[in-house]
């Protein structure tokens, strides 16, 4: 059987969802591989980064040998993350009481609680919301370069969600059995399980555990 569990993070510690926390979760699940959201021409640094995965992996990595495999083909240029800071700043500008209130419980949620929270249906309901909010921003409120700006950031997601499931489902191709975790940013969520679905068909030996 080929197994994949799912694991939802945050890319920077935020109370309860920090490094410590993932690498009990590691700990626990014991994978053989572990795919990354990460480029494969960057691998090498993987450890020695500070983000909350990177930690939690170079910590596994002293007591266990899970194959790493990063999946993530594209790497943002930096001109592109300069108009990407400029739809963020928009945003934030123009966000609503509503939509701050949100921001400020989702954040206090995952502060409190961690994967837990990151990994349940609370989590998607409150992020497929604050996504809407912030596509009404854009048609409201932005102009034309916002919006040209948001559908390149929206556009340049959905090729990275669909080319990471579509490595693994590559990968998987040459196993006949697995017992791996995916390291995703929970931003990703609601595209991810979409795709997953889409794709279950084409490989239903592949039991999909989301969430931990």
């Amino acid at each position: 059987m080929k197994n994949i569990t799912v694991i939802f993070t945050v890319h920077k510690d935020n109370g309860a969802a920090n490094a410590q926390a993932l690498l009990e979760v590691l700990e626990r699940l014991n994978p053989e591989v572990v795919f990354l959201e990460f480029p494969e021409k960057e691998i090498e640094s993987y450890t020695s980064l500070s983000g909350l995965e990177n930690r939690a992996i170079a910590m596994h990595l002293e007591k266990a040998h899970p194959k790493l495999v990063p999946i993530d083909n594209i790497t943002p240029k930096p001109d592109d993350l300069h108009l990407y800071n400029t739809l963020f700043d928009f945003l934030d500008a123009n966000s609503s009481n509503v939509s701050i209130n949100m921001q400020m419980e989702v954040a206090g949620l995952i502060r409190s609680n961690g994967l837990e929270y990151l990994n349940s249906n609370k989590y998607i309901m409150a992020q497929s919301e604050l996504e809407d909010h912030e596509a009404k921003i854009v048609s409201m409120l932005g102009d034309s370069e916002i919006k040209r700006i948001y559908r390149k950031w929206r556009s340049v997601n959905s090729e990275r969600e669909q080319g990471m499931i579509d490595n693994i489902f590559s990968y998987c191709e040459d196993c006949e059995t697995i017992n791996a975790v995916f390291l995703v940013g929970a931003a990703h969520r609601r595209a991810l399980e979409e795709r997953i679905a889409e794709r279950f068909y084409s490989m239903p030996d592949i039991e999909w555990v989301i969430g931990y």
